[in-house]
């Protein structure tokens, strides 16, 4: 009897503790789903909040924000350094940038430990190289980017990307504007250059397709798609990251560039000093002696 007393009470203290187990399943069950409510609760509001100007202002609002919110300068200098990775190099690099707001744009590239390498002028309608090590230059326009590297640059797009800014010079094309991951998102499609900048048939012809990604508070361009609807199998992809490190705040300090192509390019840009507004020199005389380059297509 003694032991069917000791057994029957282990049994009931086993339920107990059964039940009081199941208790805090429940209790814990019930907890994340409140917890899960609110969250959700959460998100959904502040996409709300983020939503509702663009449902009374309209898709323009969205876009005008962000072309006013570029850093206002006219001349900006800035040490960077750069790795550079495609399938056969990997370089780290350091950098002198100088640019004049919609006019200039001069870079001076060496080793880390070197002396120059290369250096580099791009205009509205030229570009001008000089290689240190080979003795060699070249003198042209941007449609050498096009036909030896692939790329379909001009001026705009290459001081766009410096500085995290839309594409200058281009129209807005059909423009859709919503709300992606806490960040406002624009598609433009069909963007091509005003009659005015049009330079060369390249010009004329060009047409981008982009996906953005803007800051909500800043308006400042997170990430950028871009693409040409001639060559869709390129992409550009484009992170601005670490804003406000500099009196210019509305520049990035950290860039990361990944051209998507049959090969990969991966370019990453760290801007250490940046000044604004002080007068700047874009020396590019030609050594006598140095060679013209011409370029090979494969």
């Amino acid at each position: 009897m003694t032991h069917f007393k000791l057994f029957s009470g282990s049994i009931k203290n086993f339920i107990l503790m059964l039940v009081d187990k199941l208790h805090l399943v429940r209790t814990g069950f019930v907890f994340l789903i409140l917890v899960s409510i609110i969250v959700l609760g959460s998100c959904a509001a502040e996409k709300k909040m983020l939503r509702a100007p663009l449902n009374e202002l309209g898709d323009d609002y969205l876009f005008q924000k962000m072309v006013d919110s570029q850093p206002d300068f006219s001349t900006l200098s800035m040490r960077a350094s750069i790795q550079y990775k495609d399938k056969k190099n990997d370089m780290d690099l350091k950098a002198n940038i100088r640019i004049a707001k919609d006019s200039a744009i001069w870079i001076s590239v060496s080793p880390l430990l070197g002396i120059e390498a290369a250096r580099v002028m791009f205009t509205k309608d030229s570009v001008k190289l000089i290689d240190r090590f080979n003795k060699a230059y070249f003198s042209g326009d941007y449609a050498f980017f096009a036909d030896f590297y692939k790329l379909d640059f001009d001026y705009d797009i290459i001081q766009s990307l410096l500085l995290g800014n839309d594409v200058k010079g281009y129209d807005r094309g059909e423009l859709k504007a919503s709300v992606d991951n806490k960040m406002y998102y624009l598609r433009t499609s069909h963007r091509r250059k005003f009659k005015k900048e049009v330079l060369n048939h390249r010009d004329d012809i060009r047409c981008l397709f982009q996906d953005i990604w803007l800051d909500p508070t800043m308006f400042r361009i997170n990430k950028i798609k871009l693409k040409e609807v001639s060559n869709q199998d390129r992409e550009l992809i484009v992170e601005y990251r670490d804003f406000s490190k500099f009196l210019l705040k509305q520049l990035a300090s950290v860039i990361d560039v990944e051209v998507v192509d049959k090969e990969k390019i991966n370019i990453v840009i760290k801007y250490s000093k940046v000044t604004v507004n002080e007068e700047i020199s874009f020396p590019i005389s030609i050594p006598s002696g140095y060679e013209p380059i011409h370029f090979s297509k494969e």
